[in-house]
């Protein structure tokens, strides 16, 4: 930050390169207060720029106790971040005090506040600085627009981070309420009233429209919210534009390696208890090492569970890039020679498009952590099966499909399963029909909701049993429940349990309700596994296919649906029939066996078929060739 005022005759533009008595005599004109604002700013990125961090701190530190100036605050707050980006967050909060000391109606420290003390952990001390912009009515007269709305997306952002979702709302509201035209802020608001089931999500206030909402949708919400291949592809499409475009030369260039064996790796943030890392390591482990060498490229956290131990001692590459840049992991998996490069995020959180930009392999490929197109340039494949991706959706999606001749969903057949409980133990009814929904709560929506409950009414000896994923979707369901009437105690939620108990109980349901548009993925395997008969309804979207793939391959299309009303009466009618539940749980638990749905080595053995077959085409890719660049 700077201001207008005029400079003084002494410039020290040559100071850094300059003899010691040059300093020295700088320093003393700092002392004597010859120096402006502007001209200290302008001395303190002379210096960094020369690598002279320490003479900027004794530069910064003299003027601030030196000078008379009534802009002291400003540079109390460059100094301020400086100290930050060189993570002295102790100091930096020492100055960013001195600034709002100095001027208190001025908001941009307050931000900077926020952010070091979030970064020490003090969530609440955090809100409070960013609270105090709105709060107090001289620093907001003072503030600018963009610091107000700064603030309350920083609440937002927070707040959410701490599954308070109602106040994370309420904190994007008011922020776009201020500024309408913020997309990263109105996505997060739409997805936090997903989270909540809010329905119906889609709501205007103030300035904000519904069509400002849909187009501003991530592509994390647009799956859940539209069963619609063009919204996932214009979805997509902005988001790559607005986010993902880099201009980067291939690392790789379009040619093998010719290496003996074919070098795979995975990309990944996931290799832990979560829903991808969940279902691959069996994969990983089968691969044919006679053929192929295998990478994992980790960023993930560390949950210091016996899955995330396993990935590490079982995997002979297992490369942690976690602390690199973007540009040092996409050198890493150059320098290893990397064959082809299999992403596991998609568009979802946490994914590192960058990496993939500088094209390090000269195969990429997306698989399995978003379940629709990416449009990213540097991807030319996504891997699915013949169920889930019809040749209708080839025309919105920018990869190449790799279909698969089974469902593309692997298991893992090792996982452990506790001991199934008593429906008492687990806190249900012994003497209901069990309907069993499993879904995260923004997947949900009103329409697939409300078929549930026409389910219901037509079987009255039944309850659901659902997720008690968050306080305020609990008691949206059961008002939506009451005002559609059925009765909010039929309605059985239950707590989220480790993944052993979360599978020893699935048996105790009769028939699970799979979700549309967003289909159970790793849930629907789940529930395959343990036997329990699943209704789903197949769309016109890769992730409205998903369970439907399973159904299929494992000769189950009798529970597929394909419109909401056939569903129901498909699920009513499996409530009336024992027998048929007893044969298709049987037929599911076949499963297991060998050439069954679940063989992992048949998996594994179809997944390299394909792996190789995109391996030969290498050099039909219309890829542009640039100078190789090595970092």
């Amino acid at each position: 930050m700077s201001t207008k005022a005029k400079a003084k005759k002494h410039t020290p533009n040559a100071v850094a390169a300059a003899p010691e008595q040059n300093w020295l005599a700088t320093l003393g004109q700092i002392k004597s207060d010859k120096f402006s604002i502007d001209q200290i700013i302008q001395l303190a990125d002379t210096l960094l720029k020369a690598g002279k961090q320490d003479l900027t701190d004794i530069a910064y530190q003299t003027w601030i106790a030196s000078s008379t100036s009534p802009m002291k605050f400003v540079a109390a707050f460059n100094y301020g971040v400086m100290l930050a980006n060189w993570n002295r967050t102790d100091d930096a909060i020492r100055y960013y005090n001195l600034a709002v000391q100095i001027n208190p109606s001025f908001g941009h420290p307050r931000i900077n506040l926020g952010l070091a003390f979030e970064r020490q952990n003090k969530q609440e001390e955090a809100v409070a600085q960013w609270q105090l912009i709105e709060a107090d009515p001289v620093i907001k007269a003072a503030a600018p627009i963009e610091i107000r709305t700064t603030a309350l997306n920083h609440i937002g952002r927070l707040r959410e981070i701490q599954r308070n979702f109602v106040a994370a709302e309420v904190a994007l509201t008011e922020s776009l309420s201020i500024n309408p035209n913020q997309k990263d802020a109105l996505h997060h608001w739409f997805h936090l009233r997903q989270k909540q089931c809010d329905w119906p999500v889609l709501k205007e206030f103030a300035e904000v429209t519904k069509n400002r909402i849909v187009t501003s949708m991530s592509p994390l919400a647009c799956l859940a919210h539209d069963d619609d291949l063009g919204f996932q592809m214009f979805i997509g499409e902005r988001i790559v534009r607005e986010k993902f475009t880099f201009n980067h030369q291939p690392m790789a260039e379009r040619k093998s390696y010719g290496h003996q064996k074919i070098r795979i790796g995975y990309l990944s943030g996931d290799l832990c208890t979560h829903a991808i890392g969940l279902i691959m390591p069996e994969l990983f482990e089968l691969h044919d090492r006679s053929r192929y060498e295998v990478y994992l490229y980790d960023y993930g956290r560390e949950d210091g569970t016996g899955l995330r131990a396993r990935y590490k001692q079982n995997i002979e590459n297992f490369v942690s890039i976690a602390a690199m840049t973007d540009v040092q992991a996409a050198a890493k998996i150059r320098m290893d020679e990397i064959d082809i490069l299999i992403d596991l995020h998609g568009l979802s959180l946490g994914i590192r498009a960058e990496i993939l930009a500088y094209r390090p392999a000269p195969i990429q490929m997306t698989y399995l952590g978003y379940i629709g197109t990416t449009m990213l340039p540097y991807v030319d494949y996504v891997i699915t099966d013949e169920y889930s991706f019809t040749e209708p959706m080839e025309q919105y999606y920018s990869e190449k499909p790799l279909k698969l001749k089974h469902c593309c969903l692997p298991t893992d057949r090792k996982k452990h399963v506790d001991p199934t409980p008593t429906r008492e133990e687990a806190g249900l009814p012994s003497d209901k029909f069990i309907f069993a929904t499993f879904n995260n709560a923004y997947k949900l929506n009103e329409k697939m909701f409300g078929t549930w409950l026409n389910i219901m009414k037509r079987v009255p000896n039944s309850v659901l049993w659902i997720v008690d994923d968050n306080p305020w979707a609990t008691a949206n369901i059961r008002r939506f429940t009451q005002q559609n009437g059925v009765d909010p105690a039929r309605l059985i939620f239950t707590p989220r349990v480790m993944p052993p108990a979360y599978l020893g109980r699935m048996p105790l349901a009769d028939v699970f309700l799979d979700n549309h548009p967003y289909n159970a993925g790793s849930t629907a395997s789940d529930i395959l596994w343990m036997g329990v008969p699943m209704v789903t309804l197949s769309g016109n979207t890769f992730v409205s296919r998903m369970a439907g793939s399973m159904l299929h391959y494992a000769g189950l299309d009798e529970l597929i649906a394909h419109n909401h009303t056939d569903y129901e009466n498909l699920a009513v009618a499996l409530s009336a029939d024992p027998e048929r539940l007893a044969r298709i749980k049987a037929q599911m638990l076949n499963q297991r066996n060998p050439g069954g749905s679940f063989d992992m080595s048949h998996f594994t053995k179809e997944m390299e078929r394909n792996y190789e077959e995109a391996y030969t085409k290498i050099a039909t890719f219309e890829i542009p060739h640039h100078e190789l660049v090595m970092i």
